[in-house]
């Protein structure tokens, strides 16, 4: 598997880690890429790209491609500084919050949800349910509910999973 190799420059007091972008050596005439950020091993989203698309990044060794990023990285933050690098840290951070702001609140209403089919279902005599994940040989995985009335058999468990590649991938709860 190709891995980015991580560099670290010391800028203004600060370390501003570079990576190499394997598309540098991957695709032919695409030019030497340069990832920047204010963390090792970040996400695209809080990271800022260079591209020289005149330097011919085919065939090099690492240690080339790293010392070119490397003049590329300090020119550029000799040219810009940090700055640009802390706004998109801030901002991924606060989109970050967002989202998971958005999926906290999503997960309440699920089991808010949950709780009242639970409700619903108890009441018309049913004692369990089964939540199973079914993984066909293509396509995505879907889950399939189940209530039934007794502790499921492995039998009705098969039943359910019968069309799964994956046979242990359910949950029974007790209503």
């Amino acid at each position: 598997m190709l891995q980015k190799t991580e560099n670290v420059i010391d800028h203004n007091g600060e370390q501003v880690f570079f990576s190499v972008s394997p598309c540098s050596w991957m695709y032919p005439n695409y030019g030497l890429q340069v990832q920047l950020s204010l963390a090792e091993n970040a996400v695209n989203a809080e990271s800022e790209f260079i591209l020289d698309k005149a330097f011919d990044a085919m065939k090099k060794p690492m240690p080339e491609l790293e010392a070119a990023a490397k003049g590329m990285a300090e020119k550029w933050l000799a040219e810009n500084g940090a700055a640009i690098l802390h706004e998109r840290v801030a901002t991924w951070r606060a989109r970050a919050a967002e989202l998971d702001a958005e999926m906290q609140k999503e997960a309440e209403r699920e089991a808010a949800a949950q709780k009242r089919r639970d409700k619903s279902q108890k009441a018309k005599g049913f004692t369990h349910r089964i939540n199973a994940w079914i993984h066909p040989d293509h396509g995505d995985d879907v889950e399939r509910v189940a209530y039934v009335v007794g502790e499921p058999g492995k039998a009705e468990i098969d039943k359910i999973l019968r069309s799964s590649t994956v046979k242990t991938d359910y949950v029974v709860t007790e209503l």
